[in-house]
């Protein structure tokens, strides 16, 4: 075995942690934006169902107001035929 420079052996170890390092920050914000992600999606799923509930009740109204504005326009001669 040869004799080993202290200096080279202390930067390698250096530049070794300094990897690991920036390694687990990377892995750390991977996993925090992916949680972000999982959240951001879920919310969005209980939005679009609150969403699709409105635009249901909206379209039931919006039928009852049409049909209330048809039976209206054809209340006199509704009411004509009635009284035959």
């Amino acid at each position: 075995m040869g004799a080993y420079d202290t200096g080279s052996i202390n930067q390698l170890v250096s530049a070794n942690y300094a990897l690991i390092t920036a390694i687990n920050e990377a892995s750390k914000e991977s996993t925090q934006a992916t949680a972000s992600l999982v959240k951001a999606l879920t919310d969005a799923s209980g939005d679009s169902t609150t969403m699709a509930r409105k635009i249901f009740w909206l379209t039931v109204a919006i039928i009852g107001v049409g049909i209330l504005q048809a039976a209206a326009t054809a209340w006199p001669y509704l009411a004509w035929w009635w009284r035959r």
